[in-house]
């Protein structure tokens, strides 16, 4: 899907969209596109974004690190980059330079949680029903693909919501 950034009850929000215009939905199948359709638009929009749960037979999770790293030297504070490391699937800045997303394979046990933590304003995970952002802006001591992390990413889930 594709995505705009829009106010939304007086607070920046980006809302996805389809290739046609039409608003999309992260728990729709039926509104998302392939990244080949969203690309050939994706100047009328803010940007392109990454279904997660479960797409064509695979589940997708993803983590998003806010406020956890420097945008000029991309610098993350170690907190935040125990995280990335220990979780070692594909990994990408945020659309602001200050966060990060890292995704990967796997099924998740229950809905997505948001929670303050050390180094960072807040750590999310989420999978079904959620759509992140998708900036191609690579961290580089990541792997360049999704990776079967379910114990991974578990563990996380598991220590977040405490």
């Amino acid at each position: 899907m594709l995505w705009k950034l829009e106010t939304v009850g007086g607070k920046q929000t980006k809302v996805p969209y389809q290739p046609s215009g039409r608003k999309a939905m992260a728990n729709n199948p039926a509104t998302w596109h392939t990244h080949t359709e969203c690309a050939a638009v994706a100047a009328q929009y803010s940007g392109v974004g990454l279904a997660l749960g479960m797409v064509d037979g695979i589940s997708v999770w993803g983590v998003d690190i806010d406020a956890c790293c420097d945008a000029v030297t991309g610098k993350f504070s170690p907190e935040s980059r125990e995280i990335v490391i220990g979780l070692d699937s594909y990994g990408e800045y945020s659309p602001s330079g200050t966060g990060c997303h890292i995704l990967g394979l796997g099924k998740l046990p229950g809905p997505g949680l948001k929670k303050p933590h050390p180094g960072c304003k807040a750590v999310e995970v989420k999978a079904d029903g959620y759509y992140f952002t998708f900036t191609s802006r690579h961290l580089n001591k990541t792997p360049g693909d999704l990776i079967e992390r379910t114990d991974t990413v578990l563990e996380l889930y598991d220590r977040v919501s405490r």
